[in-house]
């Protein structure tokens, strides 16, 4: 056996060296496409090719589950009882030894292959890593004596290849951890999966793990790694999965992905996530992914033809398993660590089991972030809601929501996908804690419906409400489940959310409304289903159709407007600030936890006090529990919809005192991220600045800082320079300041540091700056003295130049060199570097030398004593290695000193940013965390020392070079079109930016996620500061001009392509977009090919009367060839239409056969490939119905003709056309002016049909004078006259003179005289119209001609206090203002607000709804006093006819409609 296993070996380094290749590692790139999971199999097996094929024939034999698939089986972690028992002791103790040390053979045996594996590769592996995964390897071992051989040196092969694979600067103890943890999780299920089950497994999770080594601890990696392979082998074996491939993504997906997750849970929140739900949620994902990819996991009635069953990729496995992982752990209560498995496990198998029955023409629609986001969402969902669910029900609703999430018929964001999962499944839980009797299965059908019909509505986008859809049909769907099938329940939930979405569609309603209405509307539509005893979706849409239309019109509708800003800012974590809020009707600020808002009142962490209606600045609200840690928060304005001035929105569950939301429903809201600091105090600041004399263009400030962001500012001559702005707390010496424009003479300089957010002086010096005669010559001082030391180090007691300038240090033929110096900058006590180090006593010569020419301007030589160690001083040892991260954590690798010590960490600016516990002498710690505070922002250098406990001397330091991971100096996107976009980055080497597409083509939708990405250090030159511009263009292509880089997309679609989405450095990665094209929606209908037209031209019947002769038509719009599912739905026909249209038209002629008078030919096209519902369809009359007809016969008659018309003004012609003939028919209509043709249209007419057809001519050559026209068509003419006359100014309406009394009694009728006078050169009528306060009361339609003028009174009742009467043409407005005199003072108003109420507005003593009295107005045919121009208005001018005027509602008195108005806006 023995012998045989080197072959074993060398197959099995194959696999895995084929794995890498064609999957690089996390985060190291994307492949375009992974290979089916035949061909992945086939190429990457571990094992021969009988045994190979044994095993995909075992996974395709897998028992099928039960009638549900919903059973939950926990995957165990640890070995069981029996498996930490040495073996029986039959053989003594030499024996037990002998067998001890087999397995210690056999496990080096597996470390070493492993090692070969990558070393094949070019991964150098160093003794210090074979010896840590080696020990991490018999750790593991030792605990499952009961293992095969074969099983522990595949475990271990798979995971120290995994491991070293991902990159060469794995520490020891990051390697020992992750070996370690994969071993431990693949062997504890030994019992059930075969080595090569184990190797995958093992390798996945390994390798997933070590991606984040960054970032998490050596527990944590080992958790996570011990849980994922856990997962992935356990669900291998038990289902017989034997694809390589398969089992490594699902295992590498898991860990990587809870790991990612973890790192974003608060100190607070791992209190109740422990490790120990990060091990089980890293086991629910693998094991999930895994078995979400076989045929056994989708019913069999979902199951598709067998040449598409291999739909899901391994890419695909890898990012459902990371989603789900990640998702089961957002957890806001405490759960149990199985319901936290159920949920990872849920989640990540609905997603794919969605993707196993998606259509073929479908498939590209489905991407692997999409996968992964409806996994999260659903795992989120279903955990959130858990305190009283079981796992079977808990699993169920995370399956169901992450499947009917990915159903896809129009183009949707990921984070669409991420709420309907998450809505769906949370609703399911809480559905099924809150009825009894519920079954698991009715639990996935509510989840599957509610997201379903979530995603699947077109007509509502914002997420909040998406997640609120989902909610309310899934939890609603369940209210009738004693006596509902699944299949009711799903149509249920799924109609009620499509159908609530079409209703509310721009309605001013609440998230929480719209989450009831659904809800109810499910509830209604299971009992309606129930009742009938139906499951048919067009019943049941039907009944939903009213229902739900007769419950939105009992729903009050939110009233009002608002606005708000948020900024990001700086808190004591106690308050935070609202920089400005407006609100319509006053009201609230409400302040949510996290990014993801959705108005949920058990998110809220902060209310403000009760706002008044109007602007509010800087509002202050107090936070009920501060913040212990810097976060994201979210303010949403809220109404105070009872008036009682409190909040009561979280009290009555999200009922009362709701958010101010948009014209489409969209909460009114602002976010921001809160930066919590130790002393958010009244800043300040320290100057110093001395008197000096210079050329007048610098000034050198000696030192500044501040405890805020700050400038430094000269003032001289009414001129100001200002500084860059500066970090708070950073500190700047002799730093000179740009005098533009500069000094001519002497001059007293105000010198200032200023806060840089609002420019107040937190301090300030005057100094007399002196303007010298001549440029001085080049200075420098220089002060250093004999010195004794270790040789490494040269201490400089101060130096200085007056040009920019370096220190240097001469010794043994060897000269080092100190950072640069700006000119006058003085340094003090700097110690300089010596490198290599003096070994022996020796002249030092120190210089100072000028930056720019190297000149010597100062030089001093020194005696260097190198001292002996003095073996009573301490002495210390340190490892800390240059590292990127996330600027919260520093890593030091190991410590240790001879006496009692501590380590510390501290900034170029001496701040120290972490400080240890004390550590017992010789004690040696690492790899060992510290956390930074405050956190870096900014790539730095810092300086890690270990320093004496006793007095805090450093014994012995390091500088570490720090890079904040995925530090974007500037990253800005601007999408100037659906094919270009604009970037502005700062990229360092490496830094990638990628374009995603969205494009069609014949097979339908597709797109590409970060396919085109540019690398900087590769195609463009790093680092890189600039654009990028991405556009869409024939292949792919990238150019460089200077600091502007073109890359060229390609244009992957027939009929368009679209930019979808830019990544920044920080998403490529991860394969998701962070800068999606906000016009996605519309670019995605502008790629989208046009619908054809299907038509039916001709119908014959032979002359035998058996058959008839059916000629189809069809209209492509479209420039290329467009492909559908083509078919004939009705009719006898053994012809079969096309299933592609070429451009342009096209007909076929088929023979149909009817076999009865009212049978049809029904020609049917779908497109839903492209997107469309609905298909395209032709249908002939009833075959009774078809006679042979007469020709085609248009009559023609001309409806209307601008006529007179200016000469030079556009003349318009409608004509009505009949079909008179028999058959249908397409002919010429002709206008023509005199005997010239003008214009003429093509028409096509059925039988029957009428149309009206428009022309339209220029008249500028036509001379003035009368024409005659026809319209004529090949059967008819029509004639009439039209007349040119000449041009002139357009009747313009101008207010010469409004005229009213000074004051009068409220109450009392005043009137208000209007002169207007038509200013233009034609006739006009218009509508002049009289308002009070803003509000229309009435209206007078006037005609005049050119220069005529009329006055027109109006009365109305006089408003108290000053109103203003306004008159308004189309032209013109004029306004006066009478003051209303009290007759008697009024009371108060005990309803009224606080403050007073607005004043009564004119109109709320307008008509009754009936209509207005007798006495209301003039009648339509004789104006009334009062209202228009009375009988002796004489209108002025010389024109012989009098002004017409029309009268309207002039009353004084507001209209019905004015009133609503009135009593909204109060």
């Amino acid at each position: 056996m023995r012998r045989l296993r080197p072959i074993a070996v060398v197959l099995l380094t194959t696999a895995m060296i084929g794995s890498i290749v064609a999957l690089p590692a996390l985060g190291s790139g994307l492949e375009r496409g992974a290979p089916d999971a035949a061909t992945d199999a086939a190429v990457e097996s571990p094992v021969g090719a009988e045994r190979q094929a044994a095993l995909q024939n075992g996974s395709d034999r897998a028992s099928a589950p039960s009638a549900t698939g919903l059973e939950f089986e926990p995957v165990t972690m640890g070995p069981s009882a029996t498996d930490g028992d040495p073996p029986p002791a039959d053989g003594g103790a030499n024996a037990q030894a002998s067998i001890q040390q087999e397995r210690e053979d056999i496990v080096a045996s597996g470390v070493s292959e492993g090692i070969a594996i990558v070393q094949a590769q070019g991964v150098a592996v160093t003794q210090e890593q074979r010896t840590a995964a080696l020990e991490g390897a018999l750790g593991s071992v030792a605990q499952y004596q009961r293992a095969e051989a074969e099983q522990v040196q595949a475990a271990t092969t798979g995971a120290v290849h995994g491991a070293l694979i991902q990159n060469q600067s794995v520490n020891a103890t990051q390697l020992q951890q992750a070996v370690g943890g994969a071993i431990a999780g693949g062997l504890a299920q030994s019992q059930s999966v075969n080595a090569t089950q184990l190797q995958s497994a093992t390798w996945g999770a390994a390798h997933g793990g070590i991606a984040q080594r960054q970032r998490v601890s050596g527990e944590q990696l080992q958790v996570a790694t011990r849980g994922a392979a856990a997962g992935a082998a356990s669900e291998a074996g038990a289902k017989d999965i034997g694809e390589v491939p398969k089992i490594q993504e699902a295992a590498q997906g898991a860990a990587y992905g809870v790991l990612t997750q973890y790192q974003s849970i608060s100190v607070e929140q791992r209190q109740q996530v422990t490790l120990e739900h990060v091990q089980h949620a890293a086991a629910g994902g693998a094991a999930g992914s895994l078995e979400g990819s076989t045929r056994a996991a989708i019913a069999q009635a979902q199951r598709v033809d067998a040449e598409q069953r291999q739909r899901v990729t391994i890419k695909q496995i890898q990012k459902a398993a990371a989603g789900a992982a990640k998702g089961a752990l957002v957890q806001r209560q405490s759960v149990s660590v199985e319901q936290t498995q159920a949920a990872a496990r849920g989640a990540s198998r609905g997603s794919l089991k969605r993707v196993q029955s998606t259509r073929l023409e479908q498939r590209q629609r489905v991407s692997i972030t999409q996968v992964q986001e409806a996994s999260y969402g659903a795992a989120t969902g279903a955990i959130s809601q858990s305190q009283e669910a079981t796992v079977e029900q808990i699993q169920a609703a995370a399956d169901g929501g992450a499947g009917g999430a990915l159903v896809q018929r129009q183009t949707v964001s990921v984070t669409q996908i991420q709420s309907a999962a998450s809505g769906a499944a949370e609703g399911a839980v809480t559905g099924a804690r809150q009825r009894q009797e519920v079954t698991v299965e009715q639990v996935q059908a509510a989840a599957v419906g509610a997201s379903e019909g979530a995603m699947s509505q077109t007509q509502v986008v914002d997420v909040t409400q998406v997640q609120r859809l989902a909610r309310g049909g899934a939890s609603g769907a369940l209210v009738q489940t004693q006596a509902a099938s699944v299949t009711q329940i799903q149509t249920a939930a799924r109609v009620a959310c499509e159908e609530t979405a079409r209703v509310v569609q721009s309605q001013r309603i609440s998230v929480t409304q719209l989450q009831t209405l659904t809800r109810e509307t499910a509830a209604d539509a299971t009992a309606y289903a129930v009742q009938v005893e139906t499951d048919d979706v067009t019943r049941i849409t039907q009944h939903v159709e009213v229902e739900v239309v007769q419950r939105i019109e009992t729903i009050d509708r939110i009233e009002g407007t608002a606005a708000i800003d948020f900024p990001d800012q700086e808190t004591d974590g106690e308050t935070v600030r609202i920089e400005d809020v407006s609100l319509s009707e006053g009201g609230f600020v409400a302040v949510y936890e996290g990014v993801a808002v959705d108005a949920d009142p058990d998110d809220i962490v902060g209310v403000s006090s009760e706002l008044a209606a109007g602007e509010h600045e800087n509002v202050t609200i107090e936070l009920d529990e501060p913040l212990a840690e810097s976060d994201a928060l979210v303010a949403v304005v809220h109404q105070d919809t009872n008036d009682d001035g409190t909040f009561q929105y979280a009290e009555s569950d999200g009922e009362t005192d709701v958010p101010y939301v948009t014209e489409g429903g969209t909460l009114v809201l602002d976010g921001a991220f809160v930066t919590v600091t130790d002393d958010p105090a009244e800043a300040n600041a320290t100057l110093s600045v001395d008197d000096q004399t210079g050329d007048g263009e610098t000034l050198t400030v000696a030192a500044a800082n501040a405890s805020v962001p700050y400038t430094v500012t000269a003032t001289y001559d009414s001129e100001t320079a200002a500084s860059d702005t500066f970090a708070a707390g950073e500190a700047i010496t002799n730093r000179s300041l740009d005098l533009e424009p500069p000094l001519e003479e002497n001059a007293t300089v105000d010198v200032s540091v200023r806060a840089a957010a609002d420019d107040a002086v937190l301090a300030t010096d005057s100094i007399e700056y002196t303007i010298a005669d001549e440029p001085d010559e080049r200075e420098a001082t220089l002060s250093v003295d004999d010195q004794e030391g270790d040789g490494e180090t040269l201490e400089i007691d101060a130096a200085s130049a007056s040009v920019p300038y370096v220190i240097t240090a001469e010794y043994d033929g060897q000269r080092v060199d100190s950072d640069p110096f700006e000119a006058n900058e003085t340094v003090a006590e700097r110690t300089l570097d010596l490198e290599p180090p003096l070994e022996e006593n020796a002249t030092v010569d120190v210089s100072i030398r000028a930056a720019a020419d190297d000149a010597v301007l100062a030089t001093d030589s020194i005696e260097y004593a190198v001292a002996e160690p003095d073996p009573t001083e301490p002495t210390a040892n340190l490892t800390v290695a240059d590292q990127t991260g996330d600027g919260e954590t520093l890593t030091i690798t190991a410590a240790n000193a001879s006496v009692e010590y501590a380590v510390t960490v501290t900034d170029e600016t001496g701040t120290r940013l972490a400080e240890s516990d004390t550590f017992a002498a010789n004690e040696t710690i690492g790899p060992t965390e510290f956390d930074l505070e405050p956190p870096l922002e900014e790539n730095t250098t810092l300086e890690v020392a270990v320093v004496a406990a006793a007095d805090g001397t450093p014994i012995v330091s390091d500088a570490v070079e720090y890079t904040v991971d995925s530090e974007l100096e500037e990253f800005d996107v601007e999408f100037t079109s659906c094919s270009r976009a604009v970037v502005t980055a700062s990229l360092e080497e490496g830094d990638q930016v990628a374009a995603s597409t969205g494009f069609y083509d014949s097979a339908g939708f597709g797109n590409t996620i970060i396919e085109d990405a540019v690398t900087a250090g590769d195609e463009i030159e790093a680092p890189f500061t600039g654009t990028i511009v991405f556009e869409i263009g024939d292949e792919r292509d990238v150019t460089t001009a200077g600091d502007e880089v073109l890359v060229e997309v390609p244009d992957y679609g027939t009929f368009g392509t679209y930019i979808s989405g830019i990544s920044s450095p920080e998403a490529v990665p991860f394969a998701s977009i962070d800068f999606p094209n906000p016009s996605a929606r519309d670019c995605d209908e502008d790629a989208r090919p046009a619908l054809p037209a299907l038509s039916v031209a001709e119908t014959t019947p032979a002359e035998d009367g058996n058959a008839i002769d059916v000629t189809f038509g069809y209209e492509n719009p479209n420039d290329a060839t467009i492909a559908g599912n083509s078919q004939f739905v009705e009719g006898t026909t053994t012809d079969d239409p096309p299933s592609e249209l070429a451009a342009g038209s096209g007909s076929f002629t088929v023979e149909w056969t009817p076999e009865s008078d009212d049978e049809r030919l029904v020609w049917a096209m779908d497109f839903a490939n492209y997107g469309y519902d609905d298909p395209v369809t032709a249908a002939t009359p009833p075959a009774g119905e078809i006679q042979p007809s007469e020709p085609a016969a248009f009559g023609v008659s001309i409806a209307s003709v601008t006529s007179p018309i200016e000469r030079g003004d556009q003349l318009t012609v409608e004509a009505t056309l009949q079909h008179v003939g028999g058959e249908a028919g397409t002919q010429n209509v002709t206008l023509a002016i005199g005997e010239t043709a003008v214009d003429s249209r093509s028409v096509s007419l059925e039988p029957g049909e009428s149309r009206t057809v428009s022309f339209t001519v220029e008249t500028d050559d036509l001379e003035p004078g009368d024409y005659p026209l026809a319209v004529s068509t090949d059967n008819e003419t029509a004639e009439t006259t039209v007349t040119v006359a000449e041009s002139g100014t357009p009747a313009t309406f101008a207010v010469s003179d409004v005229s009213a009394p000074d004051s009068g009694v409220a109450g009392e009728d005043v009137t208000v005289t209007a002169t207007v006078e038509n200013q233009g050169d034609l006739e006009g009528t218009q509508t002049v119209v009289y308002s009070v306060n803003g509000q229309p009361v009435g209206e007078s339609t006037v005609t005049l001609a050119a220069g005529q003028t009329a006055e027109i009174p109006f009365s109305s009742a006089l408003p108290e206090g000053t109103s203003t009467h306004t008159i308004t043409t189309d032209d013109d407005q004029e306004s006066v203002t009478i003051e209303a005199a009290t007759t008697e003072s009024e009371g108060t108003n005990g309803d009224a607000e606080p403050g007073g109420g607005p004043e009564t507005p004119p109109g709320d003593t307008g008509p009754p709804d009936e209509g207005p009295s007798d006495d209301a107005g003039p009648s339509d045919e004789e104006p009334s006093e009062g209202v228009g121009p009375s009988d002796g208005t004489e209108p002025t001018g010389d024109q012989d006819s009098g002004p017409v005027e029309t009268p309207g509602n002039a009353s004084g008195e507001a209209t019905e409609e004015t009133a609503a108005t009135e009593e909204t806006a109060s």
